[in-house]
């Protein structure tokens, strides 16, 4: 997080759960969005949900998925919006 704060980032990849943490996504994307014009945020997980999805981007990611193909469609366009 310290670096969201100094640097310019054209997007933020994370995953969804750690073991100190089950909701880690939602808890980084909270703090990510507390950030003066924050990049954009995909989870990538392990589960691809419809209710995961659809609340990832409830709080403001861009996208939520457990697909490589889809992760990088994603990845492509976020960085083209953010152009």
């Amino acid at each position: 997080m310290p670096l969201l704060h100094k640097q310019k980032f054209q997007l933020v990849i994370t995953d969804f759960a750690r073991a100190d943490d089950k909701n880690a996504g939602y808890t980084l994307l909270a703090e990510v969005n507390k950030v003066k014009d924050p990049p954009p945020l995909i989870i990538y997980s392990s589960s691809a949900n419809p209710n995961f999805v659809e609340e990832a981007k409830k709080r403001g990611a861009f996208g939520e998925t457990n697909k490589r193909q889809e992760l990088f469609d994603m990845v492509i366009s976020a960085i083209r919006k953010s152009q």
